[in-house]
């Protein structure tokens, strides 16, 4: 039985096709096979999904570019601690947005105009400026405590705090600033009210229009406020410009040691321990909602913020790391952006220490590696073990960290080796490389994951690194690969030929997109996920089409036995067939799409009954 997965935009799109006249309805009939071979993949709605000009794009790629992000406490801007090394310090471990809160509520004046000290608007300016200046985006979230202060009765007063807010920020772009309304919601209020006067009064300040506005639900922003939030309808279905956040610490037994009793293990138990699914299953309560709202209103759902998570210092180390990189890894494979609570104090879920010291010296704040590795599971390439002809250089303008990779001298076997990799769970993951392939032609290599003790995992042969535009510069590859849960794994890029004009920058293990906002690679195009639901037969592992999003071209891998022959067209949305061919056994590798206008595309192979379809993407 083929099942069938449709995003919230997708049914979007079906209802305004049913809704047609009939001569309009009987033409779209013949190209729907088509509409549902396209419709068929379980991927969260993505930026590029949504015309450029349409609705929320502008949302969603303002939150994909939000990324991995990290707190910046409320308490410190209130205490005048930002310095513009904690904002160097996150772009240096490659995070890409800051959430800085502020207690804007209790600098404020006396009824009817609740004029703030300008002073303490000025500090949260002043920490959004050194964000912006390290290439961060800056999330204001000026009334982090209003929470346990506000009532009703405070209405007028939060209205009046965001036209004061929305005018001194006015001029900051809107691709590098956003606002969050209130941190945390307690119960009891009418959050409706709330969410909906700030807006009127943020969009009413001329800059700030089309600014990116974070909205959460009722009872401190956890999962199941969001998710009743949607369900009550709480949220403006007719602003672009809204990401809906959530905040996630369960169980709150391990995450808040002994203040909901103490759970000192979190996914010990290996691949098979409930709490990875839990995860799983949660987040995708989030995700349903949303679709749901968003069908309800015939819109696209919100893009979605996970706004906080961590775990308490006091828990065992190792668990907590892996509670982390799942979570973060979760949230990535919905299309979520992450920010980690929070930045210092170790005991207070922060990654690097909070004491007099730091306090009194900026120079000498610092981040555990061990739990950054956990946040970003990225590694530069320069860092591993490399054989003969291959080395460190530096020529190449744009690179990360301390140089790349260069295969130009190499032979045949010859390999770069990462012995370190963070791995929390045995599954698939995406493994993305930034990349530069000055030639004409591929580049090739083998990539092969092992364990710690070189047991090997999995393997690709014959990797197609296609050829870098040169305007471009950098250029990203993503691939599916199988690790084996192993806070050591290890994996091999082996050259399959020699004198490949290749290097690589660095790699990142993920379960969703990558999106590097400091050092971005060729496009800022969404690696969607590309499996069609359908049966695959025989064909599974004999065919592969990878990259499936490509500027110039992709390429088939075929493992056909002597006499076997496929058939496969390409297609593009409207039906149209632009491209047919044949491969046989002697047909190892085929480029194809170097002619295509760019657009999606479906190519189907067929062979003995059996059929294999892929997306594909052409962004150029």
């Amino acid at each position: 039985m083929l099942h069938l997965f449709f995003s919230s935009q997708e049914l979007y799109t079906i209802n305004k096709i049913l809704s047609m006249n009939k001569s309009t309805l009987l033409t779209l009939l013949y190209i729907f096979p088509l509409l549902i071979l396209f419709f068929c993949h379980q991927s969260p709605l993505r930026a590029q999904e949504i015309e450029k000009e349409g609705e929320r794009f502008s949302a969603f790629e303002f939150s994909r570019k939000m990324g991995r992000g990290a707190n910046f406490m409320a308490a410190k801007i209130e205490g005048r601690f930002h310095s513009i090394h904690d904002f160097k310090l996150l772009a240096d471990h490659h995070f890409t947005h800051c959430r800085i809160g502020g207690k804007l509520n209790l600098h404020m004046g006396a009824t009817p105009d609740f004029v703030i000290d300008a002073n303490r608007i000025d500090d949260l300016k002043e920490a959004a400026d050194m964000c912006i200046a390290n290439g961060l985006i800056a999330i204001i979230d000026p009334l982090h405590l209003y929470n346990e202060f506000y009532s009703d009765d405070e209405l007028p007063a939060i209205k009046k705090i965001w036209k004061q807010v929305a005018t001194a920020f006015a001029d900051y772009s809107v691709d590098q600033l956003a606002f969050e309304i209130m941190n945390e919601p307690h119960n009891g209020n009418d959050l409706r009210a709330m969410i909906h006067g700030s807006l009127s009064e943020i969009r009413k300040v001329k800059g700030n229009e089309k600014r990116i506005v974070i909205v959460s639900g009722q009872g401190f922003t956890t999962r199941q406020a969001l998710i009743n939030a949607f369900d009550n309808h709480t949220f403006p279905a007719d602003d672009n410009y809204l990401i809906g956040t959530f905040h996630y610490y369960d169980p709150k037994s391990f995450t808040k040691q002994g203040t909901f009793g103490v759970t000192t293990q979190w996914g010990e138990s290996g691949t098979n321990d409930p709490a990875w699914s839990h995860v799983e299953t949660v987040f995708d309560e989030v995700v349903a909602a949303n679709k749901n709202w968003a069908e309800r209103n015939q819109t696209p759902p919100l893009p979605i913020y996970l706004g906080e998570y961590g775990v308490d210092n006091e828990a065992p180390r190792a668990d907590r790391k892996r509670w982390l990189c799942w979570i973060r890894m979760q949230a990535e494979k919905r299309g979520f952006s992450t920010a980690l609570w929070n930045m210092y104090s170790l005991t207070s879920k922060g990654i690097g220490p909070w004491t007099s010291e730091q306090k009194n010296d900026p120079s000498t704040r610092y981040f555990e590696e061990d739990m950054v590795e956990a946040l970003m599971t990225r590694y530069e390439m320069e860092a591993g073990e490399y054989t003969g002809g291959i080395g460190v250089a530096e020529t190449i303008d744009g690179f990360s960290g301390e140089g790349y990779v260069d295969y130009s001298n190499a032979m045949k076997g010859d390999y770069v080796s990462l012995n370190s990799i963070y791995i929390p769970r045995t599954d698939t993951y995406d493994v993305t490389f930034r990349y530069r392939n000055s030639s004409q032609e591929d580049a090739l290599v083998d990539i092969s994951i092992f364990d710690s003790n070189m047991n090997l995992i999995s393997e690709k042969k014959d990797v197609a690194f296609p050829a870098s535009k040169q305007e471009r510069g950098w250029t990203k590859l993503v691939l599916e690969m199988e690790f084996a849960g192993d806070p050591q794994s290890i994996i091999k890029i082996i050259s399959s030929q020699g004198n490949q004009n290749l290097a690589i920058d660095y790699l990142c293990i993920s379960m969703g997109e990558y999106h590097d906002l400091l050092y971005p690679a060729e496009k800022a195009v969404v690696d969607i996920p590309t499996g069609i639901n359908e049966p695959t037969g025989s064909l599974d592992g004999l065919i592969n089409v990878y990259p499936t999003v490509f500027s110039d071209h992709t390429v088939i891998h075929t493992k056909l036995l002597n006499g076997n022959q496929i058939f496969f067209t390409v297609t593009d949305l409207t039906g149209r067939k632009v491209l047919a061919d044949t491969l046989n056994s002697d047909t190892k590798r085929m480029n194809v799409g170097s002619g295509f206008k760019d657009g999606i595309y479906i190519i189907q192979f067929i062979s003995n009954g059996n059929k294999k379809s892929v997306k594909l993407v052409k962004a150029s």
